[in-house]
């Protein structure tokens, strides 16, 4: 028996290898671990001022949840005395009295449908701290239709468009995060993120129907909620040894993943990361991670090996079983070292 799991684990770190380039980052002083970013989650705290409806997060700043506003409209960065600095689900949705925003560089995060059907919004400045973006933001403006390059940024590098025919599209330079500009793509085979992307937003790979081969890069650090739920043909996701957080949901759905490398870096995994994934075999997972919940597997009927970076005793202090599958009726190895490019 243990000769068949270290001839599969040979297997699949040399399947590994070709998924993913080992080359090192080669930006000059590029440094993804300096990367910080902040998860908020709004409280039943609310608030009114200026035609702004709010929530107070769990951090003390401000989630804008909708707007009455109308002509030339300039966000504030705080409201009741808060730094604002995230927009939320839907907060400028169908409003067709708005000509034009400016967003203030204290925002960080634009959820789904923000300004999605604003008919008549013609100017959008986004600004410089925006690291993510769900999809759908700004799907039906004026604005987005005028925007004719390629690769469609804002923010802090946020692709939220792609306007090319290619199926096998490379991110270039200058993209640091990947929004929404896929999700739903029904065409592209396979995606190369850049040397520099850092995350890959909410949903901002989900429901791609050809999608089959992603390159995750070299510098990932976090991976949003049901980032690539839906894909069914994606069969490996080699993440870098950057990651940190895998959102929850991530792969839902993804109905041929066979195999997962964690990288050697991460500390979260989201709730029912890989729920319905029912082809998942393999997974690594690196002695970083401090909860590890067999409810992250839910309905995946396929799972017979885990790889861990470090040793049983180690494995025993963060798993939970708290779902009918049980860690002990899977093939584990323990101290593995194998990493996915030898």
């Amino acid at each position: 028996m243990i000769k068949k799991i270290l001839l599969l684990v040979l297997a699949l770190t040399l399947t590994a290898s070709l998924i993913v380039s080992c080359g090192k980052n080669e930006a000059d002083g590029f440094k993804p671990e300096n990367f910080d970013f902040t998860l908020r989650t709004p409280t039943d705290e609310m608030g009114f001022e200026a035609g702004y409806h709010y929530f107070i997060q769990d951090d003390g700043s401000v989630l804008i949840s909708s707007a009455d506003l109308s002509g030339d409209v300039v966000i504030p960065s705080e409201l009741g005395g808060k730094t604002v600095t995230a927009i939320g689900e839907g907060a400028f949705f169908k409003n067709e009295a708005i000509t034009s925003v400016v967003i203030p560089d204290t925002v960080e995060t634009i959820g789904i449908y923000a300004f999605a059907d604003c008919s008549e919004l013609k100017s959008i400045t986004v600004g410089e701290k925006v690291w993510r973006i769900a999809p759908f933001a700004f799907d039906n403006t004026p604005w987005l239709a005028s925007q004719t390059d390629e690769f469609v940024t804002v923010g802090d590098g946020v692709l939220i468009a792609y306007n090319g025919t290619s199926r096998t599209p490379v991110l270039p330079d200058g993209v640091r995060h990947l929004g929404g500009a896929f999700s739903g793509n029904p065409d592209i085979r396979k995606l190369t993120l850049g040397r520099g992307v850092l995350t890959i937003s909410d949903m901002a790979l989900s429901f791609c129907a050809e999608l089959a081969e992603v390159d995750l890069g070299l510098s990932l650090v976090y991976a949003g909620d049901q980032a690539f739920s839906g894909s069914e043909k994606i069969t490996a996701l080699v993440f870098p040894d950057t990651l940190r957080y895998l959102g929850s949901q991530a792969t839902m759905n993804c109905y041929a993943l066979k195999y997962v490398y964690l990288g050697k870096s991460l500390t979260t995994l989201g709730s029912n990361t890989f729920e319905y994934a029912q082809a998942l075999r393999t997974v690594f997972i690196p002695k970083t991670l401090t909860d590890l919940r067999t409810s992250h597997f839910t309905d995946c009927m396929s799972l017979s090996l885990l790889l861990y970076e470090g040793t049983e005793e180690e494995f025993n202090a963060i798993a939970k079983n708290d779902n009918i599958a049980n860690f002990r009726d899977l093939a584990k190895v323990f101290n593995y070292n194998g990493g996915a490019n030898e």
